[in-house]
């Protein structure tokens, strides 16, 4: 364990940073247990391997201990209006506010919060990363319940929206910090390869992990509304009846549950598994386990090497950190999530 400084305590003492121009590779590893899923803590720096274009690596840098968060949560907003250009109203977010809060409660007292909104229209800061995270979710309810402007309908902008989350990190990184970005979408969105490693050349740069949850909002149908005695609502008129066709295949005999298709790959996938995030696409946002989804965050192991010198600036290289044979003996089905290449600064 690193002897230079000592965690940010109650006292927000902090651990010294990495300079910008530091060649020093920093790797976020996460190590679970296959069939559970939950993070495997105890593992030593001679337990892990990094392999840099399959040449072995010397890990000049370890910490296993579990670290604050700096969290910008990007919001997807899409949803506010219609397909048809109305509001959708609070009942649409509500599930959705309610995860959020959640989830903050979850984060601890030296955490730091930010967050960004995206739409079809536009990327907005709501609030910048601090320690006060009351003042982020005022901004969020804000943002989910305050007036709607009019504006087209359409996938989120997502990768604007990251660029700018990953913005929000500046200056050097603190050893006992983790930079996150936490994606929250409920929609599709566009893809551009261009912009999609401009991304995730940002975000590389400056250390940053990338999560998403990907659900659809739970609807609330709005009650009826009373109508006076005697009131009478006009039945909608009935589709015209069409001539009877052809007869059609006959109705398949499996149950529906059987033909439910895998989700597409997501604009996001390619970004988190650049990063060495992880992905999750619950039924709804209410079904998110935050102490799991967090404490996999936190227990993640952090390595870093120096790449060779003679190397260039800008050249990506394959990586690869796995465990050693005997710690794979010891971790029979652990598998082990880190990102699968770098840039060499």
């Amino acid at each position: 364990m690193l002897q230079e400084g000592a965690r940010a305590t109650g006292t927000q003492e902090m651990r010294p940073a990495y300079t910008a121009s530091s060649r020093l590779v920093l790797l976020d590893v996460l190590v679970q247990e296959r069939s559970t899923g939950q993070p495997v803590s105890g593992l030593l720096k001679s337990d892990f391997q990094i392999l840099d274009e399959g040449e072995f690596r010397t890990i000049a840098h370890f910490d296993a201990e579990p670290f604050l968060l700096d969290v910008i949560l990007v919001l997807d907003m899409t949803s506010r209006v219609s397909a048809r250009g109305v509001p959708t109203g609070e009942s649409a977010y509500r599930d959705f506010y309610e995860a959020v809060i959640e989830a903050v409660r979850r984060m601890g007292e030296l955490d730091r919060l930010g967050v960004v909104s995206m739409s079809a229209n536009s990327v907005t800061v709501l609030a910048n990363l601090q320690y006060e995270k009351e003042e982020s979710l005022r901004a969020i309810r804000k943002a989910l319940f305050g007036p709607v402007a009019p504006e087209k309908i359409g996938p989120p902008r997502l990768y604007p929206a990251l660029i700018l989350a990953g913005s929000q990190f500046r200056g050097e990184q603190e050893l006992g910090r983790r930079r996150l970005i936490l994606v929250w979408t409920h929609n599709r969105a566009s893809r551009n390869e261009e912009e999609q490693q401009r991304v995730i050349d940002l975000l590389r740069a400056r250390s940053v992990t990338v999560a998403g949850i990907v659900s659809p909002l739970k609807r609330v149908r709005a009650a009826p509304q009373p109508r006076s005695p005697g009131s009478r609502v006009p039945s909608p008129p009935l589709p015209p009846r069409l001539p009877p066709g052809p007869p059609g295949p006959s109705p398949d005999p499996r149950p529906r549950t059987e033909a439910i298709e895998e989700p597409e790959t997501h604009a996001l996938d390619p970004v988190v598994e650049s990063t060495g995030g992880t992905i999750l696409r619950p039924a709804s946002f209410d079904l998110v386990n935050w102490d799991e989804f967090l404490g996999r965050v936190r227990w993640k192991y952090r390595l870093a090497f120096y790449p060779p010198p003679d190397l260039p600036g800008g050249i990506e290289r394959r990586l690869e950190v796995r465990l050693t044979d005997a710690a794979r003996q010891k971790c029979r089905n652990c598998i082990v999530i880190s990102r699968s290449s770098y840039r060499v600064p």
